[in-house]
């Protein structure tokens, strides 16, 4: 399902778990899966095919992936850079609250 559309996240239905996707004609045009973890929290990395943004897909599968880090007793976390603007989108849709902000200098 995810080889039409989104091949790159192939590696992560072994390695993300737990992993969700928005089917749409049979294949995955968006994906939600964990990227990073430590034994408290499990941080999201989330991807929608440009063709179908805009019809809140990024947010249902977020959703479906942070439940279920809850329900494995998890801290489910969203970041994001100010300059993603989809991505605060996505955040401001399913109500998440800012806890911290990182300061790059280069």
């Amino acid at each position: 399902m995810l080889d039409a559309f989104l091949r790159d996240w192939i590696p992560d239905v072994r390695t993300g778990q737990p992993l969700f996707a928005q089917i749409v004609g049979g294949n995955a045009v968006s994906v939600c899966c964990t990227v990073r973890r430590t034994s408290d929290a499990h941080e999201a990395g989330v991807e929608t095919v440009p063709a179908f943004r805009g019809h809140g897909y990024a947010a249902h599968v977020v959703a479906a992936w942070a439940r279920a880090v809850r329900e494995g007793g998890q801290i489910p976390l969203y970041s994001t850079s100010w300059q993603n603007v989809a991505s605060r989108a996505v955040a401001r849709k399913l109500g998440l609250i800012q806890f911290g902000n990182d300061l790059h200098v280069t």
